[in-house]
């Protein structure tokens, strides 16, 4: 519409210049080539103007769809932040990812069956046949924060290739795991493992770590209520107390007739780091028992092979922070033959 109108000014004015100034031809021809020159000029300024409009409107658009693609990538994903679960040759994965989950697996000797508070997700169920169970392997694939796992039941598990742990904050036991043959038992906890029942690995050995991450009141790596941690082959439990306030964070905690222990020429190797706090009595290694209950003894020993226990007392502002503390006439540190190497800073 805008080129119409230019186009009827320019005919009046050609009509205007004829009638007045037929005589002057070339003042004429001159006249046309300016507004000639206008008219070209002003289309290209109004093309620019309309094109950058349109592209910022496009760029806007684009961006407000990418904004709202990534928000429903973001809310599908937390949709998808729950217990999942695989099975697959005798090996069951439990992937505890939602941030404070509570997830338990419990062995009736039948069935394992898992629960959450969260829901369960994947292709693998909730319950699995025991017999047919081999391997368990626990998860936590997007690093979130607050989780457990608890072994539970009425039976202990027992596994021909073993059982690995890494990720899940908390990991208690309350009921026995073996490792059978040459498997291995491998529990990594980014806050602290509590053993109440036996864990016994093969000829792969027992490695139990608990990292103490959190600023929690925590003990790394707690062994308690006449639980024993050993294997036929290595044994390794390492742990840092909890960095809270309150006190009392240990490493590694043998109590109440709790034990580490390896058979034969397996290797008994234990290492804890009292919390960070600024609390008291944060030991490094503490093994105790106490003296009025009797006919049990909390102890760290081997039998052939050699053992070694160091700790390292808490660093903070607190009082008696002990590396290796033994207490109670029944706790002992002790080896069947091997060499034995305590060190406490």
């Amino acid at each position: 519409m805008l080129r119409c109108v230019l186009r009827c000014v320019l005919r009046c004015v050609l009509a205007f210049s004829a009638r007045r100034l037929w005589r002057e031809r070339w003042l004429h021809q001159l006249f046309f080539r300016i507004l000639n020159m206008l008219y070209n000029w002003f289309l290209k300024r109004l093309n620019r103007v309309v094109h950058s409009t349109l592209a910022e409107r496009n760029a806007a658009r684009k961006k407000s769809r990418r904004i709202a693609r990534t928000l429903r990538v973001e809310l599908f994903e937390d949709r998808l932040a729950l217990a999942f679960t695989a099975f697959d040759a005798g090996i069951l994965t439990v992937d505890v990812n939602y941030a404070d989950e509570a997830a338990i697996l419990t062995n009736d000797g039948t069935n394992i069956s898992l629960t959450s508070n969260q829901a369960i997700t994947g292709t693998g169920g909730s319950s699995f046949s025991t017999a047919d169970v081999t391997k368990i392997i626990i998860t936590n694939v997007n690093n979130s924060a607050g989780q457990s796992i608890v072994f539970a039941g009425t039976s202990a598990y027992s596994l021909s290739d073993g059982l690995a742990s890494s990720g899940v904050e908390t990991n208690t036991f309350n009921v026995g795991v073996t490792a059978t043959g040459a498997a291995s038992i491998n529990v990594t906890a980014p806050q602290s493992i509590i053993v109440n029942a036996n864990l016994t690995g093969g000829t792969g050995g027992t490695t139990l770590l608990g990292q103490g991450l959190a600023v929690l009141n925590t003990d790394g790596v707690t062994v308690q209520s006449g639980a024993v941690v050993s294997a036929t082959g290595n044994v390794s439990v390492t742990g840092q107390g909890g960095s809270g306030s309150g006190g009392n964070n240990y490493g590694v905690y043998v109590y109440l007739s709790g034990k580490i222990a390896a058979g034969g020429t397996g290797t008994v190797t234990v290492s804890g780091t009292g919390g960070s706090g600024s609390g008291d009595n944060n030991y490094g290694v503490y093994v105790y028992n106490p003296n009025n209950v009797t006919n049990i003894d909390s102890t760290i020993t081997s039998g052939a092979g050699t053992l070694t226990v160091s700790g390292t007392g808490g660093s903070g502002s607190g009082s008696l922070n002990h590396g290796v503390f033994v207490r109670g006439f029944t706790s002992a540190i002790s080896s069947g033959g091997g060499s034995v190497s305590v060190t406490g800073q």
